[in-house]
């Protein structure tokens, strides 16, 4: 294989997405169509492929495909969940199941959980308080 094949491919590759041609979160096309387009071989694509992960502009998922990272803002957000328990203190059993489950689940995908609870201030404004959790 030679070094320029596969460079050339990812630099084209990368403009295609830089430049918008691939909306992210968007599949590429699959590596049968890009040796296809490009006259290259399975492993050339590969590699070129391999070089977009490595910086972060592609997600590779076996036996699903590439697609096009989010922007990293998009990224962060999404690392976040909020969870509003409400202010009822007759619930707060519950409240602590329903917590300890969830920020387990967090936990496993890598998630931050933030949790808000709002309480009645004098006046009758609301207040929350806001805790985060890992």
């Amino acid at each position: 294989m030679a070094v320029n094949e596969y460079r050339n491919i990812y630099m084209e590759l990368r403009s295609r997405i830089t430049r918008g041609v691939f909306e992210p979160e968007t599949a590429l096309p699959s590596e049968h169509l890009l040796c296809g387009e490009f006259q290259v071989s399975r492993p050339t694509i590969r590699r070129a492929l391999g070089k977009l992960a490595e910086e972060r502009l592609i997600i590779r998922r076996p036996g699903v495909g590439s697609f096009v990272a989010p922007p990293p803002e998009v990224e962060k957000r999404r690392k976040i969940i909020g969870l509003d328990v409400g202010s009822s203190v007759n619930c707060a059993y519950y409240y602590q199941l329903i917590f300890a489950g969830v920020s387990r689940v967090c936990e496993e995908c890598g998630l931050r959980l933030q949790l808000l609870n709002w309480q009645d201030q004098r006046g009758g404004s609301m207040r929350g308080d806001f805790h985060r959790c890992r």
